[in-house]
């Protein structure tokens, strides 16, 4: 008798870098190659990225990114939690005000600071746990 394994689905965390108030426009080119850094940074790290994009029906025009991103990986990889925080907090120390805001199921939480940002993915990544065991 052959035994088959079920594919363990990948983990999912939903979040958005939040602009300051002070910061570029949200479509202007520095404050969009500060977002690329950071969806380059995941990918590099493994993770898969799926970007929220808005898309102008113009000639010429293409998509901007727009903060947003859903970040996917194998539950088998543990470094999930350093590879965040360095790029999120990477981000929010470029420009006072910024915040990250992550989003478990119905679940939102926000941060500002290292320690926040260390504290709340620690706690996003246990709440996915518990989430997937009641499942």
């Amino acid at each position: 008798m052959a035994l088959t394994t079920v594919p363990t689905p990948p983990l999912r965390l939903q979040l958005r870098l939040l602009k300051a108030p002070d910061d570029a426009a949200v479509f202007g080119a520095d404050y969009q190659a500060e977002l690329r850094k950071f969806k380059q940074h995941m990918e590099a790290a493994g993770l898969g990225v799926s970007p929220t994009v808005t898309v102008f029906d113009s000639q010429g025009a293409g998509s901007v990114l727009t903060g947003q991103f859903l970040l996917s990986w194998a539950p088998t990889v543990v470094s999930i939690l350093n590879t965040v925080s360095v790029g999120a907090v990477t981000w929010i120390n470029g420009k006072a005000g910024r915040q990250l805001r992550l989003k478990v199921d119905d679940v939102e939480l926000e941060a500002n600071s290292q320690a926040d940002i260390e504290r709340l993915l620690a706690q996003a990544l246990a709440l996915q746990a518990l989430l997937a065991e009641q499942d």
